[in-house]
């Protein structure tokens, strides 16, 4: 089923930047309109970007009320970025929630190449 919207604003963008690895935490409040009208405004975009090499590292889209069995679709709130001595990489540990009644799950990226190293994510496009 697909809701009667007619527009999608992408609003309020959060950015943490990581200078010394040359990456980007960009979170953006999505929200669904009807008209002029705010319908849905709990939707959010989240995107790992490195400006070294011009790339998106990871991204996703993510809505409370998304089906259960769509593998793709969570949101991800980055919390903090480390790194461990004697280890090249940055780390970041972040919060993510599915669908319907997520109680949230902490998650550790490898925030150099994107990929989350304790939970099995599958970002949009792969």
């Amino acid at each position: 089923m697909v809701a009667d919207y007619d527009h999608v604003a992408i609003l309020d963008s959060i950015v943490y930047r990581v200078d010394s690895a040359g990456l980007d935490a960009i979170t953006y409040h999505v929200v669904l309109q009807k008209g002029h009208a705010v319908a849905d405004d709990r939707a959010s975009v989240f995107f790992l970007y490195s400006e070294t090499d011009h790339r998106i590292r990871f991204a996703t889209f993510g809505h409370p009320e998304w089906g259960t069995n769509a593998p793709h679709v969570f949101t991800v709130f980055p919390r903090i970025f480390f790194t461990i001595s004697a280890d090249p990489r940055v780390y970041m540990l972040a919060v993510s929630y599915g669908a319907w009644e997520s109680m949230g799950t902490w998650v550790v990226f490898d925030a150099t190449t994107g990929q989350p190293l304790t939970v099995p994510l599958h970002p949009l496009g792969q």
